[in-house]
């Protein structure tokens, strides 16, 4: 499982890198990747996270519904307070594509994590965030101030999945945190989705372009995750 993690990671990073030179080739189509790939991160956490964090907990049905509502409200509040920050400062070209390297970071120990759950789950998450990485490599290229500084953002952000991947692969948690864990990140991922990719999206897209790209992420995810649970 661990080696699957490692191969995603890797992958992970390399759809980041693959997204951010693509908006710097096709800028056009960027709110097009955004649009599906929002479908699939919300699509990820619905159908699989969020289930599978209620199955590990057991009795306790309402505390991962909880942690996953806290967590995506605190990701929005936070987003809010980080805006006004960068603002402010005028330092949002250097400190926006941090964050988004920090963050696949983040989605490469997610990918460890959930492979220590079952290998399906690895497999579901690592789809979802290996379309949302390619997101996040346009938005890299997308926010950066020049060519050469988005090729060095990118760089650098198609290898924090791949450390992620090790240091979530490498924890050996138990059933009960691992839980809290997966509706941490349910909340993230519908962060993600519906308040960050969704806007981003109908920035660049007519409404009926991106309804259907989300429709079409959520439905792709929705049949995979049959398939998996089914398997």
């Amino acid at each position: 499982m661990t080696n699957w993690a490692l191969i995603f990671g890797a992958l992970a990073g390399c759809a980041s890198f693959a997204g951010g030179h693509l908006v710097l080739r096709m800028p056009q189509k960027a709110a097009l990747f955004q649009a599906l790939a929002s479908g699939m991160m919300m699509g990820a956490a619905l159908f699989d996270l969020l289930p599978e964090a209620i199955a590990l907990r057991g009795e306790h049905v309402p505390l991962p519904l909880l942690i996953t509502m806290i967590v995506c409200l605190a990701c929005l509040f936070t987003a809010c307070h980080s805006q006004k920050l960068t603002r402010a400062s005028g330092h949002r070209a250097s400190i926006i594509p941090g964050f988004l390297v920090l963050h696949s970071l983040m989605d490469g120990a997610s990918i460890g994590l959930a492979f220590q759950l079952t290998v399906g789950t690895g497999w579901l998450v690592a789809l979802a965030i290996l379309a949302h990485d390619l997101a996040d490599g346009v938005n890299i290229a997308s926010l950066s101030p020049s060519r050469r500084s988005a090729s060095l953002w990118l760089l650098v952000n198609a290898l924090a999945p791949v450390i992620g991947a090790l240091l979530g692969g490498a924890l050996n948690i138990p059933a009960p945190i691992l839980s809290l864990l997966l509706a941490a990140m349910a909340g993230i991922f519908l962060y993600i989705g519906a308040f960050h990719l969704i806007p981003d999206s109908l920035a660049g897209n007519r409404f009926w372009a991106t309804a259907a790209l989300v429709a079409t992420g959520l439905f792709s995810m929705d049949v995979i995750t049959s398939l998996i649970g089914g398997a």
